[in-house]
């Protein structure tokens, strides 16, 4: 770790180390050196140069970027991408990434093909000392300890604008999901506006749940799928303006639409843009939790800059960071003292005793459901 933190102390004079290389033959002492000498200067040329990362649009504090490669002497090459299944294929078509930013729910997936490379847990002793030992859990609970390191994590939400919804619906309307999936509210909604993030995981979990089948999705039957899917989606999206993870935020937030589903954090940036935004969790008493998780992919080109970049974003006082400019949960602890004054007690960002009774980790879909959830949302979409 010496050797990543100051590189240029390890080869700042590397002409004395072989200045007279028979006198260190002859000596065992000298070789001994010179073989750790060769180690710690591999380790630190690795460590700089790039690291090339992906990550969510608008999903970090970008303030950060410039902090690491001054404290690294590492650049970051930062990329972004707008859906899970974008990233799946960047990573499938072996590009070089050596860091990406990746949901939960695709962690068994990309581990059963192969595509994650195991991270050297040595070299993350920070970042696993200052996890949340319930978030912890939840990483082991996908089977994905040796692969993944939480990132931030959210809850699926529905945010509205209650103003423009009073005027079409009248000031007495349920707040609830039957905005979004009854034909009868969303037709109306209409006029002013409708979006959904690219989430299709998280929009039929909440559909499932919605509908009275709250549970796994590994479990569910394709027959429920396909019927929930003509019941309500096929009237929903030709009600829809769009479908995005990137604008929906903005849109709500500057009144340009009155009904928008995503995460947690997205809307409650929207609420802070607009006093009129409202969020709506689940039903449910259960709250949809799920997290993105910071993994090495087997094509990386440099894994010890990759693991430093990955602690980094680990330190609290960086994570914190990222809550304060995101508005999406850390999965450390130890880092209030860190948010800003207004977020310190914000409901939808603390691991509180009461939220971890609530929450209920976003299952996996089985191989079988999530290749129907990629057709019908094709589908969707393309409609």
């Amino acid at each position: 770790q010496s050797a990543i933190r100051n590189p240029q102390s390890a080869i700042r004079n590397p002409q004395s180390a072989i200045r007279n290389p028979q006198s260190a033959i002859r000596n065992p002492q000298w070789r001994y050196l010179a073989l750790i000498f060769g180690v710690l200067f591999s380790f630190a040329v690795k460590a700089q140069g790039v690291v090339n990362v992906y990550n969510w649009y608008d999903f970090i504090d970008l303030s950060i970027l410039p902090d690491f490669e001054q404290e690294s002497g590492i650049k970051v090459n930062y990329q972004t991408f707008s859906s899970g299944q974008e990233i799946l294929q960047l990573i499938e078509q072996k590009t070089p990434i050596d860091v990406a930013v990746v949901p939960h729910f695709l962690l068994q997936q990309l581990i059963r093909k192969q595509l994650l490379s195991p991270l050297e847990q040595s070299a993350l002793q920070p970042a696993r000392e200052n996890l949340d030992a319930f978030i912890a859990s939840r990483v082991n609970l996908v089977g994905a300890g040796d692969y993944a390191v939480p990132y931030l994590w959210n809850i699926a939400a529905l945010g509205f604008n209650r103003s423009s919804l009073a005027k079409v619906l009248g000031d007495d309307f349920k707040e609830d999901w039957s905005l979004l999936f009854d034909a009868a509210q969303n037709s109306k909604i209409k006029g002013c506006g409708i979006a959904v993030a690219d989430a299709p995981v998280e929009l039929y979990a909440t559909l499932l749940s919605y509908s009275g089948y709250p549970g796994l999705l590994e479990k569910t039957p394709l027959n429920r799928l396909r019927r929930l899917t003509r019941k309500n989606l096929l009237a929903l999206r030709n009600n829809l303006r769009y479908i995005d993870s990137d604008n929906y935020l903005y849109d709500l937030g500057k009144g340009d639409l009155c009904l928008a589903m995503g995460w947690s954090g997205g809307i409650s940036r929207a609420a802070q843009m607009n006093k009129d935004v409202q969020v709506v969790l689940p039903s449910n008493d259960g709250l949809t939790l799920s997290f993105e998780a910071l993994v090495i992919p087997s094509t990386v080109k440099n894994s010890a800059a990759a693991h430093r970049f990955i602690n980094f974003l680990s330190k609290p006082e960086i994570s914190a960071r990222n809550v304060n400019e995101t508005l999406y949960g850390s999965p450390l602890k130890n880092i209030k003292p860190f948010l800003k004054p207004e977020l310190q007690d914000s409901p939808l960002l603390q691991l509180t005793a009461q939220n971890k009774n609530r929450m209920q980790l976003l299952s996996t879909p089985g191989i079988e459901q999530q290749a129907e959830i990629d057709a019908l949302w094709d589908a969707f979409v393309n409609q």
